[in-house]
């Protein structure tokens, strides 16, 4: 009898600690509005920011604790008074308390026209790190405005997921004019199959190649690369796949992309392809570069095959890209000397010719292997299938076999 009991009432807790949870997860209440000492706020958090709590620690300072509300801390916002925004912050992090940004239900946050925004900042998130591109203030109005017009006439909403390693990221951040507290941060994407689009927290929206178009009229949204078209008065013009036909101020220094040796602007050729980073094309279709130059260029056979082993050469500072080589023979000498046949192709063209070279492996060379097993001459063969990376002597380069400074390899 009395086990009998036990169990019901154990089943009696656990059905009420069932509905409990149940009761829990489905009576999740709607804070989008609510009522705060008889006052109605709209959670406004979804698009609108605190501009200083983008950065860590420092909106700690803008923001003071002032009640606590349905679990959830109240705090005013410096620089707004009477309570025209307050934001409330739940410890508990789950949606039984209100949670984010709040405005009055009767007063109007916006960015409809130029007399609500001070400045907007243009951010690039290559690899989600937040690199600022571009400042407008009020001397930029025209510009502003015409992005602001394309904002409050997006296209069509879509759901799903907008965002992988084929997109280019951007924010938009207005910074609110009436409460210099407040930003305004819209996400822009270009994705590589030729659509647009623009994402608050809660939706997104396919928009036309508008934005796209005056943007890069002001603002560096990538690189710039293409085969060199033309070069007339000092200006180099490109077929970019991104940008079409533009023109490059060669107002830079200009080097060799494998060797890392400047070129002279004389020494460029039609037909080589030109990489550069920009940051305003503010002059029709002609970019002023803020960086150097870099030049592939367009040639084969043994004069290819000469700034590829230069690149195998040690710069300071060290070089962009560097080559990695594979073995296809070793021929030890001695425990001191060994000769070693690697092939190589070119660094940027994906169906390049082969080349090869027979270097040499001495005492003197520095061998290094990342699995522990390659430390010496006798153990080269290690090294056989992997991927190598070596450096050469600057002086031998020029010599049948040159010495070998560095030996790495993975030797897995």
């Amino acid at each position: 009898m009395g086990k009998k009991v036990i169990i019901v009432l154990f089943i009696i807790v656990l059905v009420g600690l069932g509905v409990m949870v149940f009761n829990f997860l489905t009576d999740n209440p709607d804070y989008s509005k609510i009522t705060y000492k008889g006052v109605e706020y709209e959670c406004i958090s979804n698009d609108i920011s605190i501009v200083t709590m983008q950065y860590e620690n420092v909106w700690q300072n803008a923001i003071t604790q002032i009640d606590k509300y349905k679990k959830a801390e109240v705090y005013e916002i410096q620089g707004i008074s009477n309570q025209e925004l307050l934001y409330f912050h739940n410890p508990l992090m789950i949606g039984i308390a209100p949670m984010g940004l709040y405005k009055k239900s009767d007063i109007e946050i916006d960015i409809k026209t130029d007399d609500s925004v001070y400045e907007l900042i243009i951010h690039d998130y290559d690899k989600r790190i937040q690199k600022t591109l571009a400042n407008f203030n009020t001397n930029d109005k025209e510009v502003i405005n015409s992005i602001i017009a394309l904002l409050n006439n997006p296209a069509e909403n879509v759901t799903g997921n907008i965002l992988n390693a084929n997109e280019e990221y951007y924010m938009l951040q207005f910074l609110s004019k009436k409460y210099n507290e407040l930003s305004y941060n819209f996400h822009y994407v270009e994705n590589i199959n030729g659509n647009y689009y623009l994402k608050t927290d809660t939706k997104i929206y396919k928009i036309d190649d508008s934005l796209h178009n005056l943007l890069i009229d002001y603002v560096w949204i990538g690189g710039v690369s293409g085969v060199i078209d033309a070069i007339e008065n000092d200006i180099i013009y490109i077929n970019s796949e991104r940008y079409g036909y533009v023109g490059v101020k060669s107002n830079q220094n200009i080097f060799n992309s494998r060797t890392g040796a400047e070129i002279r602007l004389e020494n460029v050729n039609k037909g080589d392809t030109l990489s550069v980073s920009f940051e305003y094309m503010k002059d029709g279709n002609i970019i002023t570069p803020v960086d150097n130059i870099t030049i592939t260029r367009n040639i084969t056979g043994e004069e290819l095959k000469e700034e590829l082993i230069l690149n195998l050469v040690p710069s300071n500072p060290p070089r962009l890209h560097v080559n990695t080589l594979a073995i296809e023979n070793i021929e030890i000498i001695s425990k001191d000397k060994a000769l070693v046949t690697l092939s190589f192709m070119d660094l940027f063209e994906e169906e390049s010719e082969k080349f090869d070279i027979t270097v040499i492996v001495n005492d003197k060379t520095e061998i290094v292997g990342k699995g522990g097993l390659l430390n010496s001459i006798d153990k080269l063969e290690t090294a056989k299938h992997d991927m190598i990376t070596i450096e050469l002597d600057v002086n031998t380069i020029n010599d049948k076999n040159p010495v070998a400074t560095l030996f790495s390899a993975y030797d897995s």
